[in-house]
């Protein structure tokens, strides 16, 4: 077969992966039959690689990654494997040590290996994830019987201060990925997060997931404030962000408060602040009006230039512990434990100020081509501002049960955002719509859990709209 035109060897080559969907495994099987299939199928197996600490090191050691496989290298994944610990003479404070310093060392050993790769037009994206390792396996190999284990699983890895000064640059990352990969998995702490990126002079993409279902209020504060900190490292190439702060799906819940109302939320103020270096953000998070509006007056003043899409799903409850919506009983006819008997209503003052702030924001971005902000209930209240393709019209729309009472200074704030936006002699909806559905039940307060119930047809729409044409 090595005498065939170097076409139809590719051609064989498409026609037998597309039916295993371009598997890596088999693709690198094809490669053992000759140097000249090796040739063919390496773009296809080095195109991706996911490692461990223990892959990473053995790469460095026997030199797998020469210059000519680095160029198919499109994507690298590095999951740092954490043991199951006994505790039997160790400390929770000892074991995290050791965590850290188990991450540190894997990172900073990846970080030197891609530091002396050329910059690639495709860029390269680099993904940071912390498991544990299979206890199956680990059981097996150390001996103990499985079940026994009591697995670490301490909420958040740190990248250790020594390691973080011995980071070297690396100017062929454009994309940096960190979340969660499943429930046990650990999540790298935002501000170390932000430490790591703050090496790559060329990053372009972000998209960081963090989860903490602890609920510590203490360490949220700090949590946040940190993350505020390191926001101002990340470099000034950066163009989208993806962030998301969550606990299994749902903006991170506060019943009380995290910071004296006296005060403005430090991560609010920190990405509004970069955002007004980016093209696209998308947030879910917790967070004041703030993220948009300086209360005291806008002192960071100046526009988002090059905004173009904007998505934010915010919690319920401010940064405060103030609610932004509550739980209305709507229906006496039904017993109180029932779904049937509540929705969730907006708290008009504090729902206002978001609107406001987000108007008054949309004002400020010349390029903005869609805004979408929604608080995460179970009926979907959303607002979204969109721009035509040709600036020809513009429509606020509302949805959510009921409709959002909207002053007419909101509704005065977003139509200067449309005069931004609009050619002459176009078009301004503004829609706010009642839905009038009631309060689907997702397992989540004031009901129990695993409740399940069957949610009526939805009532007619209630539409308030108005629109003008004078631009």
């Amino acid at each position: 077969m090595d005498r065939l035109p170097r076409e139809v060897k590719e051609q064989i080559l498409r026609l037998a992966l597309d039916d295993r969907d371009e598997d890596e495994n088999w693709a690198g099987s094809i490669a053992t039959v000759s140097r000249d299939w090796q040739t063919l199928v390496e773009p296809i197996t080095f195109k991706s690689l996911h490692l461990t600490q223990e892959c990473l090191g053995e790469a460095l050691a026997d030199g797998i990654l020469t210059p000519a496989r680095q160029a198919y290298i499109n994507s690298i994944s590095l999951t740092t494997k954490l043991p199951y610990y006994y505790f039997e003479g160790k400390t929770l404070e000892s074991a995290k040590e050791q965590n850290n310093l188990s991450f540190s060392k894997a990172v900073t050993d990846l970080l030197g290996l891609l530091s002396a790769w050329p910059s690639k037009p495709c860029g390269l994206r680099l993904a940071l994830f912390v498991d544990f390792v299979d206890y199956e396996s680990y059981a097996y190999d150390e001996g103990y019987a499985p079940g026994l284990s009591c697995s670490f699983t301490y909420g958040f890895i740190s990248l250790r201060e020594d390691f973080y000064h011995q980071l070297p640059e690396v100017p062929c990352v454009t994309e940096f990925v960190s979340y969660a990969i499943n429930f046990t998995s650990l999540s790298i702490i935002p501000k170390s997060c932000c430490k790591i990126a703050s090496r790559f002079p060329n990053l372009q993409h972000i998209h960081w997931k963090v989860k903490d279902g602890r609920q510590n209020h203490s360490f949220q504060m700090t949590l946040r404030r940190d993350f505020a900190t390191g926001i101002s490292m990340l470099p000034r190439s950066v163009r989208k962000l993806s962030l998301v702060c969550d606990d299994n799906g749902q903006p991170t819940v506060i019943q009380s408060s995290i910071y004296p109302r006296e005060t403005q939320d430090p991560l609010s103020t920190a990405l509004r602040k970069f955002s007004k270096q980016l093209e696209c953000l998308s947030l879910t998070i917790i967070a004041g009006p703030e993220l948009f509006f300086d209360p005291d007056g806008d002192r960071d003043e100046g526009c988002w230039p090059l905004l173009r899409k904007v998505k934010v799903a915010l919690a319920l409850r401010t940064p405060w512990g103030e609610p932004i919506f509550n739980f209305d009983f709507c229906n006496p006819g039904v017993n109180v434990n029932s779904p049937e008997a509540y929705r969730i209503v907006p708290i008009s003052e504090r729902v206002n100020q978001y609107c406001l702030a987000f108007a008054r924001a949309a004002a400020r971005m010349p390029k903005l081509k869609t805004m979408n902000i929604q608080w995460r209930t179970s009926t979907k209240s959303n607002i979204e501002y969109t721009i035509d393709p040709d600036s020809s019209g513009a429509q606020f729309l509302s949805i959510s049960s009921p409709g959002l009472d909207l002053t007419g200074e909101i509704q005065e704030a977003w139509w200067k955002a449309a005069l931004v936006h609009l050619r002459e002699g176009a078009q301004f909806h503004f829609v706010v719509m009642d839905n009038g559905e009631r309060f689907k039940h997702r397992n989540r307060w004031p009901f129990s859990f695993g409740l399940r119930v069957d949610v009526p047809e939805p009532e007619p729409f209630n539409l308030i709209e108005w629109t003008r044409s004078e631009v």
